[in-house]
């Protein structure tokens, strides 16, 4: 009898696949983490959660998410989205501005300048500006967007001050000091390292980074007196290129981006210290570069942190009339060097497919865009449910007294008032209600609100309830309106276990699988499955529950070369280090 110990799967090892789509994993990690006991071991529990604030269908808007920046103004500080052709000021309850070049699906780049929220559309070869009233497009002739024959690459970043476009020739534009609306001709500088034309531009400690089709190059400010103040870092320079500037995403100094070899590999690469690291795997290299190279599919990168972990997301996709279609999100958790793939908990949302992430100069949660419009904030809180704005539980009717106009979810039906004074309810306040909840009940929600805000969901605790607690802040319109719960959707955890064969090829008897994991504290039911064909099909599987002292199966009958794979689907908090397998026949 042998014990053979198996730790958790840490990455993705793919064996076969066909287009976007991983049709055969040897080793295989869905919507999981990792992290270390005190003692250093490693264990496994469920990816932060994801709980949409704005949700576009909800709102009646296209699924075509495309940017979010949190502007840290002293006036107009607040969270900005970008859906097809519109501006949104905090949710798609809030102010809205028209973008005049036209709508999209692909990512729009916004930073600050001078006192503007600035912004930059390839996808329409635009650029504009936001002071916080009114959203223009940029006139100056001198600017590369009206500058006929000049098209926009990816990218728009600020340094000292100034600016800077980039387009596909690999012309760098810069803007006056301190004024994204005037532009100087003799303000440009070309990337010519080689002729491979420009992708996105970024910024890079105090430098810019300009992507290729195959070269990165660097820029640094060298307050040259005529011309642009950049000058080539002459002797930093790589023979990378990037594959899609969709893919180009930053967290701090650090940079991500699919990247292009000379031979024509596809990988994921960081930078960091000015040079590229590749952080994928040779299988998912061959999984990116036939997907993207053969079988055309596109990219968007994006990075966000939860946990003190940072992760870089990558969604490959095809467009379909106009609109962002996903075939897999891919995610790298930086900190354990792993690969996972990613899907929300909702039915109605494919894959995972982030287009932005917010950055801020003060401390705030951080926000996110899907492509299908769904504005989303991230939850550390070890609570393994995403939830989503407007799920139907039960929908008793409310009433709201006094005479402030507040809005709930863009509601307009039987509003007895019209003031603009707006009225907002903080993060868990409790609104008294009368009588008993239940559906098709009218209630008064008494007290009177004080000061403004925009989107909120009262969500009481259950049927019987006489009182409601906000689950975020946000605003009600006077009147009768659907009170709507909340209730969040469980995603699957995933861990598909490296091929045990005990060290020979012969025939093996499993008498027992033992979960090496915490006991949980109610009932957490993990489906183990196996497979001893290569992991081409599994059996239906039986279940360990966590919350209970013996964690394990026996009899789990006779193999040559077996793969094991856990999984559970609901609310409870998991940490799973591995499995033990008692193995008769087993050489170790």
């Amino acid at each position: 009898m042998a014990l053979i110990d198996l730790q958790v799967p840490t990455s993705i090892h793919i064996d076969k696949f066909s287009g976007s789509s991983i049709a055969v994993a040897s080793a295989y990690v869905k919507n999981a983490i990792f992290d270390k006991y005190p003692d250093g071991r490693v264990y496994s529990m469920q990816r932060p959660s994801f709980d949409i604030f704005s949700d576009a269908s909800v709102n009646s808007k296209p699924a075509k998410g495309r940017g979010i920046h949190y502007w840290n103004d002293a006036t107009y500080a607040d969270t900005y989205i970008v859906n097809n052709d519109t501006f949104y000021r905090n949710n798609y309850g809030g102010i809205s501005y028209t973008l005049t070049g036209g709508g999209g699906f692909e990512k729009v780049w916004m930073t600050e300048l001078g006192g503007d929220l600035c912004l930059a559309d390839p996808e329409n070869n635009e650029f504009y500006t936001f002071n916080g009233s009114a959203m223009t497009a940029v006139g100056d002739a001198q600017c590369p967007v009206n500058i006929s024959g000049k098209t926009l690459a990816h990218g728009c970043v600020v340094l000292d001050q100034t600016l800077y476009l980039l387009t596909t020739d690999g012309i760098i534009y810069g803007s006056d000091i301190a004024n994204a609306t005037s532009w100087d001709a003799l303000n440009i500088i070309t990337a010519e390292k080689s002729e491979d034309g420009g992708v996105c531009i970024a910024r890079h400690y105090n430098s810019i980074v300009v992507f290729g089709n195959a070269t990165i190059e660097y820029f640094y400010n060298a307050a040259n007196p005529v011309g642009s103040p950049l000058s080539t870092h002459v002797d930093v320079s790589y023979n990378i290129g990037c594959v899609d500037g969709n893919s180009v995403a930053s967290n701090g100094d650090m940079l991500f981006f699919a990247g292009l070899s000379a031979t024509g590999e596809v990988g994921v690469y960081m930078l960091n210290d000015f040079a590229p690291t590749k952080i994928s795997s040779p299988s998912i290299d061959s999984f990116l570069t036939v997907a993207t190279q053969i079988d055309n599919a596109k990219l968007i990168g994006s990075t966000f942190g939860a946990g003190g972990k940072l992760f870089y997301v990558l969604t490959l996709y095809q467009e379909v009339g106009g609109v962002i279609t996903p075939d897999i999100t891919l995610v790298s958790d930086l900190s354990s060097q792993m690969w996972a793939e990613w899907e929300h908990g909702s039915a109605d949302i494919d894959s995972l497919p982030i287009i932005g992430w917010t950055t801020s100069t003060t401390a705030r949660k951080g926000q996110g865009i899907l492509a299908n419009g769904d504005a989303v904030n991230v939850f550390d809180d070890f609570n393994p449910q995403d939830t989503v704005a407007g799920v139907d539980i039960f929908e008793p009717t409310i009433t709201i007294t006094g005479t402030s106009d507040v809005d709930f979810n863009n509601a307009t039906t039987n509003i007895t008032t019209t003031t603009t004074d707006l009225s907002q309810f903080g993060v868990g306040d409790t609104i008294d209600v009368t009588g008993t909840v239940s559906n098709n009940t009218s209630f008064t929600i008494t007290g009177t609100p004080t000061a403004s805000a925009i989107e909120t969901t009262v969500a009481p605790t259950n049927e019987s309830s006489t009182s409601a607690t906000l689950t975020r802040e946000g605003v009600f319109e006077a009147g009768v309106f659907s009170l709507i719960s909340q209730e969040g959707d469980d995603f699957e955890w995933l861990l598909r276990f490296p091929r045990l064969d005990g060290g020979n090829r012969n025939n093996k008897l499993l008498d027992e699988i033992r979960i090496r994991a915490d006991q949980t504290d109610n009932s957490a039911e993990i489906l183990v499955k196996w497979s001893d064909d290569n992991h081409s099909s599994f059996n239906t599987g039986r279940t360990i529950d966590l919350n209970r002292p013996e964690q394990k199966l026996v009899s789990c009958g006779k193999f040559r070369s077996r793969t094991i794979e856990l999984s559970y689907t609901g609310d409870e908090t998991i940490r799973i280090e591995g499995i033990s397998a008692e193995v008769r026949g087993a050489n170790k």
